[in-house]
């Protein structure tokens, strides 16, 4: 008979491959270059189709942490411009948030359009309040209809949900504004996700550490307790999970190198809040 535990587990993992299916976020994080984003012009008065476009400019150390890209003041009104993986029909997105991190160096502390979506019906406008200068800003926008997101120019009627799922199932564009002040600028973009259903533990910005052993995205007295349970073993392989994970460089055993590693990832965590 197939023990509890092992059924639970397997339960577990049905489910969260099932969310997993439900709510693939797409993400860029920049860690290793710029996943392609372009920077556009957007024509004046956010007129659309964009024009222009030459790669952003990427370094390991422009992101909020780590990678990010960045742009100057090239065009008239200068835009991130996202890559194909963001486009096509992104109906599932409805209802979720559109995330990303933005720092930007200089503002008219005037409301301008934060971000545009573009299909071949029509074009959805969410405009804000100036984004807080020499600061990275977190941004959360809901893909729904609502008064901040305005249908075919910037100050145009209110979108509805209708408009709003119209839109996001022939998506074409998807315009992050780089441009908040009418002289010099110089914004950089980090971590942005698309479809982002709650950021949840293992995700892909909240990967698990590699010794977490019990899946919370932490490395404690849990995981600790997980691996001395093991401890010795040296019959560990993938039929076993390899030792339920305390095999944690994966050399077939659960012995000092295993708990070196164990001592370097110690008191880890990529949750969603950290102590």
């Amino acid at each position: 008979m197939m023990n509890k535990r092992w059924i639970l587990l397997t339960i577990v993992g049905l489910l969260a491959g099932l969310s997993s299916l439900a709510h693939s976020a797409i993400v860029s994080t920049f860690d290793n270059d710029a996943e392609g984003w372009l920077i556009v012009q957007v024509q004046s008065g956010y007129g659309l189709p964009v024009t222009g476009g030459r790669s952003s400019t990427w370094s390991a150390t422009y992101g909020l942490i780590g990678g990010g890209i960045e742009t100057e003041d090239w065009y008239a009104e200068t835009f991130f411009s996202a890559p194909a993986k963001f486009l096509g029909n992104q109906s599932p997105a409805f209802g979720t948030d559109l995330q990303f991190d933005i720092y930007i160096s200089y503002a008219d502390n005037a409301a301008y359009p934060a971000v545009i979506l573009h299909s071949s019906a029509k074009n959805l406008f969410y405009t804000v309040n100036p984004t807080p200068v020499d600061v990275w800003t977190h941004r959360d926008i809901p893909l729904v209809g609502s008064d901040l997101w305005r249908t075919g120019s910037w100050n145009g009627a209110s979108a509805t949900d209708a408009d709003m799922r119209e839109v996001l199932s022939d998506l074409q564009g998807l315009y992050i504004n780089a441009e908040w002040h009418t002289g010099a600028d110089l914004t950089y973009l980090d971590d942005v996700v698309l479809n982002g259903a709650p950021p949840v533990c293992g995700d892909a910005l909240h990967p698990h550490p590699v010794a977490d052993l019990n899946g919370d995205c932490r490395v404690n007295w849990l995981d600790a307790a997980a691996f001395a349970a093991q401890w010795a073993r040296t019959d560990c392989t993938p039929d076993n999970h390899h030792c339920d994970g305390a095999d944690l460089d994966v050399d077939g055993g659960v012995d000092l190198s295993d708990l070196m590693v164990m001592a370097t990832e110690w008191l880890k965590c990529t949750d969603i809040v950290c102590p």
